[in-house]
């Protein structure tokens, strides 16, 4: 279990700014940048529906986020790195099973600096 802090940090036209964190973040909430989200456009009309709602998106960024900032890997060889392969569709007789997209990878990636 993770235990997952949220705060609404402003305000903008429709947008709501979130910061979180969890146990495991290496800064303070308030060190972060924040995320904006539109409640109205998806459905929320209390806050407490709308953090409920957004949680596990937020546990999946606050996971993968915590674990960059603990991660030592050097990225600077990476650059032009290039790989084409052949990919199997599942139902193929090949057999082999395509792994399911995880939800991280269609996560927002751009946050707002206030």
């Amino acid at each position: 279990m993770t235990t997952l802090t949220t705060k609404i940090v402003g305000i903008e036209g429709d947008s709501v700014l979130v910061k979180f964190v969890s146990e495991n973040s290496a800064k303070a909430i308030d060190e972060y940048d924040a995320i904006a989200y539109q409640p109205k456009e998806m459905g929320y009309e209390t806050k407490e529906a709308f953090i409920e709602g957004i949680k596990p998106s937020l546990l999946a960024m606050v996971t993968v986020r915590d674990t960059a900032e603990q991660s030592n890997a050097d990225l600077s060889s990476w650059s032009d790195f290039e790989d084409t392969s052949n990919v199997v569709p599942e139902d193929t007789e090949d057999g082999i099973t395509l792994a399911e997209p995880d939800e991280t990878q269609q996560l927002p990636t751009q946050e707002i600096t206030l």
